[in-house]
């Protein structure tokens, strides 16, 4: 009898046991890819800004007051819907809380069906070191507005300045070109580029086609200029 409630205890306190490291089995790899993932945007989504003390309070009082109106919904419809979350993130951003702002451009973009949230999204997934979500945040503003040179110009330079993608960004600044019928701002954008890569003979073509459009434009002028005698050296 003695022996058998013995055996019992040892089948009881192995099954104990075995559970106990089948939990951790499970749960302390889970545990620890939260704790790493908290700890990356920690790292990542919320970064140090320099605001005064009396910046800091207004700042935080005007996302009170916008948190504050969206919960009442004190908003007047959709467009002003969306109007608020942008101001939340910018707000948000301010403060150097990305993941909420973030947050806030995702709600706005649910509001609104133009390329703005997105646009903002990727700029702040640039700022927080997030260059895949990055990318697909101004891929798809540049699909919501195909003509918009803003949206090219920022996925070219994450390609340029965060991931080393030469070759890849120039292509973006050609697919903008075409999808903005050469507009200026992506012109002079592109020019630069070209410029600081060095591309000197294509950049000075774009530099003059851009004195072509605008030729009243000394700095233009004295921008050629300055490019011709560096190629001639």
């Amino acid at each position: 009898m003695n022996r058998t409630l013995s055996s019992q205890k040892f089948i009881g306190f192995t099954v104990i046991v075995v559970l106990v490291l089948l939990a951790l089995w499970f749960v302390v790899p889970v545990v620890s890819r939260q704790v790493s993932e908290t700890s990356r945007i920690a790292r990542n989504y919320i970064v140090s800004v320099s605001l005064s003390s009396d910046e800091r309070t207004k700042t935080e009082q005007d996302i009170r007051n916008i948190e504050d109106e969206i919960k009442r919904g004190n908003t007047k419809g959709a467009a002003n819907m969306f109007q608020q979350y942008i101001r939340l993130g910018n707000d948000f951003e301010t403060i150097g809380r990305l993941d909420l702002a973030i947050d806030a451009y995702k709600k706005a973009s649910q509001n609104d069906a133009s390329f703005v949230a997105y646009a903002h999204m990727g700029s702040a997934y640039t700022t927080a070191h997030d260059y895949e979500l990055a990318k697909d945040a101004f891929q798809q503003a540049i699909g919501k507005a195909p003509k918009e040179p803003k949206n090219y110009q920022k996925l070219a330079e994450l390609y340029w300045h965060q991931l080393d993608q030469i070759a890849v960004a120039r292509g973006v600044y050609i697919q903008g070109l075409v999808g903005t019928n050469q507009e200026l701002g992506i012109m002079k954008s592109y020019a630069s580029f070209l410029e600081q890569t060095g591309y000197t003979s294509e950049s000075l073509m774009y530099w003059q086609a851009i004195l072509k459009s605008t030729p009243k434009d000394q700095a233009v002028k004295d921008h050629i200029k300055a490019l011709t005698s560096l190629k001639q050296k």
